[in-house]
Parts: C-alpha cells; structure tokens; sequence
C-alpha cells in the first residue's frame, strides 16, 4: 500500500479496513511513517495473511486478527502504536490461526515497538501473542503515556520491557517471563500473571498478586503486594534501603496473603543494601482492617517471607527494627479515637515452614511480661500500646 510519509488512512465509526492479502502499511524495516488510524466503532482486519504495519493510531478503535501465516503470524507492528479515546482499544483474535503479532523493526537486532497509550478514561487491551521479528534474535516493548495497558496472551518476545510512564497490567493467565522489564519513574507495572526479571527503579512501583523473576527493589523505588490485600512471588529478590513497601491489611485476624499482604521469595532475599541510616520503608495501610480491635487481645503478621535471607542476623527473635522506617499513619482512625497511629512498632526476624519471615509487632506494655515464641516462628504481636493509668492523668498514651 505505500512506504510514503504522507500516506494515511482512518477508519471511522462503522468501518472495516480489511487487510486481506499480504499487505505493507509502512515497512517495519524503514525510517518513513504513513500511519492507519482507527476510530471508536472503526475496526481493522487481518484475513490469514499476514501484513507489515508502521505506525497505527487507535481512538477507541478495534484490531481483529482472523489467522496469519504458520511462519509469519498476522502482523508486524514496527513503529509506534499509539491508543487515545475515552474508550477502550482493543487488539484481539476473532478466529483462524497463528494469530500472533511480531514486534520491532525487521531485520534490526533488539527492535522495539512503543505503544504509547495517551487516555487514562480509556485503555489498550492486547490479547494476542506479541512475538520477536524476522531477523532479529530480541524485539522488545516499550509502554510510554499515562494510560492503561493491558496484557492477557502468554506473550513470547524476549528483548526489554521498559514501563515508563502509566500502567502496564499483565492480566491473570497472561505472560511476560521471556523478557526482562524495566520500571522507571512514573511507571507501574501490574502483574498478575508472570513475568521475568523485573528492576523498579526510582519513582517506579510494582503491584499485584502475580509472580516475577529476579526482583531488584531500588532506592526510591515501591512495591505494593497483592491485589488489597494478596501475595507477590518473586523468584529472588534485592532490597535496597529508600525503597518503600506499601503493606495492607483488611482483618485483625486471617493468613498472609490473603487477609494481609505478603511479598514471598522462592530464594534468597538480599537485604544488604539496607542499612539503619538507609531503611526500607513499611507503610502500613488499610484503616478498616483495624475494626474490632481489643486492648487484651495479640495479632499476628508475617509481611515478608524467603527461602534464605543476607544483610541481617536471620536468628529467630532478631529485632531488625533499626532497618526498617515504620509509618502507620494509614490506620490513624482505627481501632478507636484514641488510637496512636505512630507506636512503637518492631519488626521481628520469625521462622515458619522452612521460610524465614519478617513479622510486624508493637512494643509490649511492661505488664504483658513479653511476647511469645511459638514453637518455631516468631508471633509477631501487634498491640496497642498505652497505659490506662496514664490516660486517667490526661498523659500520651505512647
């Protein structure tokens, strides 16, 4: 159809633009960019053939791939797909076969494809296979924009995945573990599925209930486990100090991982980029998880667990606190008026099935005579700490 630059082509409201042969919109493997546009209600087709495609704008628009060739797939995205509206677009399979899209330029080593989503009232939903290019060992992803993107295909390509603005969701049942990503300042990504080896750098922020490879926590960078709450598997994991962990809790009482949050390493944690004047920071959020609190009653939380730990002495009963920064501001309402947000709180070194766990505690009233060890784990107690004598003279209760 053309490599010239002013070539264009929009598909409105009611309109298909059936690409039912072998067809090039912009060559993938040259610098010039015609572009094909889709409208909300518009929709683009591939008919079992496959076509190469520069640069492709979707406004709420649709792409419907109904089968590629064996060797080849339905399409080539080389340029930049860019998806705005205040709806959803949308790249998904009707029917037919080998219905996948390859990725980067052709012929260039370590292409990469951008997909720059620029509505956040809308978002870019992707449910085919996003594989590597003809000529090229890697072909790589790039989510740039503030809008939503949305991954749900076991996705093949194995160069870089770079979040560097907005969100990247890698839906349940989806996969991204052959690539390796990178998540910069203003970028999250969501994982629900799997992915590979994820490095959050700062002012970046990994979320969700899924499970990634090697893990490295930056300064400055965040993790938010679970889906409010849940777990987040990491394969191994780096820690280090600046970075922030964001934990919630939805009950007083429940299991890690589901009623309170939990970041669980297969392998070992490394912790030794945390020091006590560089700590990781433990925000404790979820104000209603609080509910029902009772003076004389202990809780139990196990926050962090791993197969093998480094930066710390992993002896049952350690108090690590002096490499943790605590903030308990989010609970400030709970369980009553009078509820000192900003205790004394302690984490505590713990063991349970095999696995060393970092556990949350409150400093004991002198009276309660300590905290217990249980068998093997350490209980991590989280009491409210006040004296009902001090309150009568009107004192702080902490």
């Amino acid at each position: 159809l053309g490599n010239s630059a002013g070539n264009t082509i929009v598909v409105n409201n009611g309109g298909t633009f059936a690409m039912a042969g072998t067809d090039t919109w912009g060559s993938a493997g040259i610098s010039s960019s015609p572009a094909v546009t889709i409208n909300s209600g518009g929709t683009m087709t591939s008919d079992g053939q496959f076509n190469t495609l520069r640069n492709l704008t979707l406004n709420g628009g649709s792409v419907n791939l109904n089968g590629g060739l064996a060797s080849a797939g339905a399409f080539v995205l080389g340029g930049t797909v860019t998806a705005g509206g205040a709806t959803t677009s949308t790249i998904s399979a009707s029917s037919g076969a080998n219905n996948f899209i390859r990725l980067g330029r052709e012929g260039v080593l370590g292409g990469v494809t951008e997909f720059n989503v620029t509505d956040t009232a809308g978002q870019l939903s992707v449910g085919v296979e996003l594989a590597n290019n003809f000529g090229a060992s890697t072909a790589g992803l790039t989510k740039s924009g503030s809008g939503k993107m949305a991954l749900s295909a076991v996705n093949t390509y194995t160069g870089a995945t770079t979040v560097n603005a907005g969100l990247l969701k890698v839906l349940s049942g989806g996969s991204i573990s052959s690539s390796s990503t990178t998540v910069n300042s203003g970028g999250t990504l969501d994982v629900g599925g799997t992915a590979g080896s994820v490095q959050v750098n700062s002012g970046g922020l990994l979320k969700g209930s899924g499970s990634v490879g090697a893990f490295t926590l930056a300064s400055g960078g965040t993790l938010t486990p679970g889906n409010s709450p849940g777990t987040l598997t990491a394969a191994s994991a780096i820690v280090l100090g600046g970075s922030t962990y964001n934990w919630e809790i939805s009950a007083l009482t429940g299991t890690a991982g589901t009623t309170w949050d939990l970041f669980s390493v297969g392998g070992l944690l490394d912790m030794s980029g945390v020091t006590s004047a560089n700590k990781w920071n433990l925000v404790v959020t979820g104000d209603s998880g609080f509910a029902g609190w009772t003076d004389t009653s202990s809780y139990s939380y196990v926050f962090a667990q791993a197969a093998s730990v480094s930066g710390f002495d992993s002896t049952v009963g350690t108090d690590v606190t002096s490499l943790f920064n605590i903030t308990t501001s989010g609970i400030a309402s709970k369980p009553n008026a009078s509820f000192n947000a900003n205790g004394d709180f302690k984490v505590v070194v713990g063991s349970a099935n095999g696995v060393t766990t970092l556990n949350l505690m409150a400093v004991p009233e002198p009276s309660s005579g300590g905290l217990l060890l249980l068998g093997l784990g350490v209980v991590a107690w989280l009491r409210r700490r006040y004296q009902r004598a001090a309150l009568g003279r009107g004192e702080s209760a902490l």
